[in-house]
Formats: structure tokens, sequence, C-alpha cells
């Protein structure tokens, strides 16, 4: 039985002047004719990486020259396919190959970039993040499968990923968890929690800490939507409206110490710059600055540790009471580094690297040294998340100095601002 041939190139010459590809247009009206000619098809979507880099150092000239090549090489590896300039740096490419296949012909794509930069054909070795998926009869939701299996690819640093449902519906809640989160904040509608923290003798103390919940009341804060915030910059907005809301409400008994999460990363806000942000709102604040104490979290800092004293220098200048949490026994973790250089109330030690010093003789010995060095430097440590006696008994045996917070001592409550 004959079947009709699809169009792989648009006969009319409506190409993408730069890299002679074809357009969107185009491939939409082939799309479907394609896929019932080839069941089997399989939708990649390429992002062409760095290629704002490429413009700024070798002007837009060198830019198109990558972009023409790209185009001359897709044409060329995929011959039997529709092959699409998306829009800026995104391509589209419908096959008839299998997976294997299609890895096999990416592979060829990258030899063939590094060929044309020995020919000098263009200035700069580029690369691309490829996300393939089985075409389906539904063009946008292929388009959107494969695009969010691109960016899967970006974030790992691979040239290519294939689909798989499960991480297809991880990321969807993901993104769910981002656009929540983002919508709560805007309304300002980000809960709070608040938990006391206890000395080594189970007394109470008059220090509050207080914690951040999504919508549905659980922790924003694991270690995934951790990552997942700072990528998507809403755990700076986060954090900047925390300030404001806690620091702005009457909620603090008299005589006592309320602590303030924030991550350090949070504090290098382009957007608003930190000294002038924080140094408002000392301004308008209802109460005295030391009744709160800012506990700043170093984990996966990436920015300038010398701007981040300086910043928590202004911290102790307004009047805050510092904290520093996230100390861990990784040799690039920065805790030390600027507890040395800044005068730091308390220390916040996490039950991950409690667990870690249980099972490990050589980080025993590493916190049972520091402790006392804390202590004797005006530092307290505070041991968080202690959720069993057997753990309490443990961080008695270390220090007496020490404080605790945990479910084992108070259950946590809401914090109502006011």
């Amino acid at each position: 039985m004959n079947q009709k041939k699809v169009d792989l190139l648009d006969k009319d010459n409506n190409l993408d002047m730069v890299s002679q590809l074809n357009t969107m247009p185009f491939f939409t009206s082939q799309y479907n004719n394609y896929i019932k000619l080839y069941p089997d098809a399989n939708l990649i979507f390429i992002d062409f990486a760095k290629l704002k880099r490429i413009n700024d150092e070798f002007t837009h000239e060198g830019g198109n020259a990558c972009l023409k090549s790209f185009g001359t090489i897709l044409k060329r590896t995929f011959s039997d396919s529709l092959t699409v300039r998306k829009h800026g740096d995104e391509f589209l490419i419908l096959t008839k190959h299998s997976y294997s296949e299609i890895k096999r012909l990416l592979d060829n794509v990258k030899v063939e970039i590094q060929h044309h930069l020995d020919l000098n054909i263009i200035p700069v070795i580029y690369d691309l993040n490829a996300g393939v998926v089985p075409a389906e009869h539904g063009i946008n939701p292929t388009i959107e499968k494969a695009d969010i299996m691109m960016y899967e690819a970006k974030k790992n640093n691979l040239t290519y990923i294939y689909f798989e449902q499960e991480v297809y519906d991880k990321i969807k809640q993901n993104q769910k968890f981002i656009k929540d989160t983002n919508l709560a904040i805007k309304n300002k509608e980000i809960k709070l929690a608040q938990r006391n923290i206890y000395n080594i003798e189970k007394k109470e103390t008059n220090i509050i800490d207080t914690y951040t919940r999504d919508i549905n009341n659980q922790s924003i804060f694991s270690d995934e939507r951790l990552q997942l915030l700072e990528r998507s910059s809403e755990l700076k907005k986060l954090d900047y409206l925390n300030l404001q809301r806690i620091i702005h409400s009457s909620i603090i008994p008299i005589d006592n110490k309320i602590m303030i999460n924030i991550h350090a990363n949070s504090m290098f806000n382009a957007s608003t710059p930190f000294p002038r942000f924080i140094n408002a709102l000392a301004n308008t604040m209802n109460t005295n600055s030391s009744n709160y104490i800012i506990s700043v979290n170093v984990t996966d800092f990436n920015n300038d540790v010398d701007e981040l004293i300086i910043y928590l220098k202004i911290l102790k200048e307004i009047g805050f009471e510092i904290a520093l949490s996230s100390f861990d026994f990784n040799n690039h973790n920065p805790l030390l580094n600027i507890w040395s250089n800044i005068d730091t109330q308390y220390i916040k030690i996490s039950a991950k690297l409690l667990k870690e010093a249980r099972n490990n003789n050589k980080h025993h010995s590493i916190l049972k040294n520091l402790l006392p060095t804390f202590v004797e430097q005006g530092t307290t440590p505070i041991f968080v998340k202690v959720e069993e006696e057997k753990d309490f008994q443990y961080i008695k045996s270390l220090s007496n100095d020490s404080l605790i917070e945990g479910d084992f001592l108070s259950n946590e409550k809401p914090l109502i601002l006011k």
C-alpha cells in the first residue's frame, strides 16, 4: 500500500533565515502527516546552549555562524526527519528513529560541531541539551513533555535524556510546588510555625524558633525543595517576606527572642540589595532589634564569603543577634570561616550532623572538640530536630552548654502574626 509522503522541507522556502531550517508554521502543518506515516516517531526538543554568551563574546555575527552551522549539521544528520528552529535557541526534530539511533545521531552531531570548529566555520565550540519523547497525536502536549525533559537534561548537564513517566510526573509535581509557593508569597499566605528551645536541663529558654511551612503546612525546606526554591528565585522572595512579616509584627512575648531563618544566598539579591533592605526594615520595626536572632543558613552557599561577612556585620551593627546554621563535616562548608570572622551568638547543629557524629568516631571527636571551642568564644550550640531521648543523652554527654529543640520536648505550634 502506498503511503503519503511527508514534505521534509518547506517548498515555499519560508525557512528560518539564519539556520535555514523549517519554521514552526510548516512544522505544525506537517506534524500529523509525519506521525501517521511513522507511528513510532519521536520528538527531540533541543536547547542550543549558551547562545547569549556566544553573542556577547563573538558578536551576533559569531552567534549566527554557530546557528547556521547547527542548521546545516541537523539537516545532514537527520535528513529523513522534520528539522525546525522553534525560536531563538530552541530547535525541534520529529524523527522516525528509535531512541538508540537518536543517541548515535546526536553523538554524531557533536562530532560534526567539533569538525566545523576545526575548519574555522564557527568561532567557538557550542553545545546542546535535548529531551526525547514519543510523538503523540497532540502536538502541544508532545512539545511540552519534550521541553520538560530537555530542561531535565540541562539541569543534569546531559546531552540528551529520554522520556520517563516517573521523572516527568516528579518534575510536574515540583513545578506545581513552585507555582503554589509563588502564589502564596504573592498573596502573603505562606504559613509560619514556632517551636521553643530548651536548655540541657530540659527547661524552656526565652528563644522561640520560627519555621516556614507550605500551603499544606508541610516543611518547605527539605533539601530537594530548598534547591527548587533557589533555582526559581522564590527563596529570596520568601526570605525577604518572612523578615518583613515577623519584624513588623508584634508577636514577641516580653523578654523573649524570636529566631528568623533565612538562606545566605538570599542576601545577594540584585533587585533589592540586602543592606538597603535590612536598614529600611530596621527603621520601621516596632520592637528592639536585640529581640531578634537572624539565623543564616550557609548550605550550598555560592556567593562571596567576604561580602556575606560584611552583611552579617551590618546586622550586628543594627543590633540583631546572629546564628549560623548547617554546619557539617564537609571541608568546603564555609561556616567555620564565617564564624571565626563574625561575633556569632548561636550555631545550629542539624539532626543529620548529629547522626553522623554518633556513627563515626572521627566526626564524634571533631564535634566533641568543637563544642567547647564554640562556647569559649561566646557561641551557644543549638541542636535542632532532636526527636528521641537517646539523642538528647548523647548531646548531654558532649556538652552541658548546648541548647535543644525537637518534638520530644515540645510540639510545633502555628505562628500567628498580629
